[in-house]
């Protein structure tokens, strides 16, 4: 699944706006849309900030497995 989507999704379920998110994560409401549109990266720092704000992690995905 798509980071942004699963963002939107989130903020879906926790009936947050854009505007109470980018306020939360300390970043700019305009920066959040334009990620959120796919035409803008965050940095790393800033992705940090709002999926804590949103209760998620990123997890590595295993490709295969160990044997």
């Amino acid at each position: 699944m798509d980071i942004r989507q699963t963002i939107a999704e989130r903020m879906a379920q926790r009936c947050i706006s854009q505007a109470e998110l980018a306020r939360q994560a300390q970043t700019s409401r305009a920066g959040l849309n334009r990620f959120l549109a796919g035409t803008q990266d965050l940095t790393c720092t800033t992705l940090g900030r709002v999926l804590s704000v949103l209760g998620l992690v990123i997890r590595p995905e295993r490709k295969g497995g160990r044997k």
